[in-house]
């Protein structure tokens, strides 16, 4: 049986990262944790999806494209595998078991309402999860889900259902599998610098030119309730990300990115207040989110700045 020494810091980290980092890297220190997730540069951009309350504020890109960009910058061989087919569960399930004989797999994204060893599962409808496969045994599929379960197993028809993934936006197929080739630690250098600066740049260019703060600034959820209760959801999720983002920059503070922390903590204050008064049944000033829009500008000038220095 493959076995993980896992780390769990709460939810500080998203769960792709923690099921990769967990599976995969030699070293398993907090640093290295933060920095994968920033390497994934899903922490960079928002997008706003109308009538998903889940994602009224979302990451950007992917979080399954997250994982190939932070491989792809660390140079480390992996293989991945995906099924288009609503009746691929059984190729997929050979797969699986053939990689097991090689090393633990991580899965995902997929079906998180599906998990029926969280306490009421059917809240987490439409939301992704991944996981960690451990090994296949009597018929059972053992694996770890980072956020807190060491051990859990399954059984087919119940692993399949959550694994098809057919039920979330995120990914590229169903069975989404990963497996990392080669185990090793994070390294960076000026060439991983420059990348992964130029990718988060482009992550910023794009959302910006959906504007999602200007759509939405201009929603009135006084008068929804429960949007304005998803609201509070996805801006703790966004200090989580602009968190990440302040990591990131002061790990090459080298590099001068004062200016960028003080914009990043300008984000913070306006998320803050705004998080304050949903907590309080305060009146929202929604117009103070298309602040946000301007500050995000001001961020793509300073990473602009950085990439020539480099």
């Amino acid at each position: 049986m493959n076995y993980i020494n896992n780390i769990y810091k709460g939810k500080m980290v998203s769960c792709h990262v923690q099921a990769l980092f967990n599976a995969y890297f030699k070293h398993k220190s907090y640093e290295e944790y933060l920095l994968l997730e920033a390497l994934t540069t899903n922490a960079f951009g928002v997008k706003f999806i109308p009538n998903d309350p889940n994602r009224i504020l979302d990451s950007f890109l992917d979080f399954d494209l997250g994982l190939d960009r932070a491989l792809g910058l660390l140079n480390i061989d992996y293989r991945l595998k995906y099924f288009q087919k609503g009746d691929d569960s059984d190729k997929a399930i050979k797969v699986l078991k053939d990689w097991l004989k090689k090393d633990v797999v991580v899965i995902g994204p997929l079906n998180m309402e599906e998990l029926e060893y969280l306490y009421n599962p059917q809240l987490y409808l439409g939301l992704d999860h991944y996981l960690i496969v451990l090994k296949y045994e009597n018929n059972r599929f053992f694996f770890l889900d980072t956020e807190g379960f060491s051990l859990i197993s399954s059984d087919i028809d119940t692993f399949v259902r959550a694994w098809s993934g057919d039920k979330v936006l995120e990914g590229r197929g169903k069975f989404m599998m990963r497996q990392v080739l080669q185990k090793k630690s994070i390294e960076l250098n000026l060439d991983i610098l420059k990348n992964v600066l130029s990718l988060v740049l482009e992550n910023i260019q794009l959302s910006q030119k959906k504007n999602p703060y200007k759509v939405l600034s201009s929603l009135d959820l006084d008068k929804n309730q429960y949007l304005k209760n998803s609201l509070s959801y996805a801006i703790a999720n966004r200090l989580q990300r602009i968190f990440i983002e302040k990591f990131f920059f002061n790990k090459i503070e080298f590099l001068s990115c004062k200016g960028i922390q003080n914009i990043l903590n300008c984000q913070v204050k306006i998320l803050s207040f705004i998080m304050n008064n949903i907590l309080e049944n305060k009146t929202l000033n929604m117009k103070k989110l298309y602040l946000l829009h301007d500050l995000e500008d001001k961020l793509m000038i300073e990473i602009e700045k950085i990439i020539k220095k480099i």
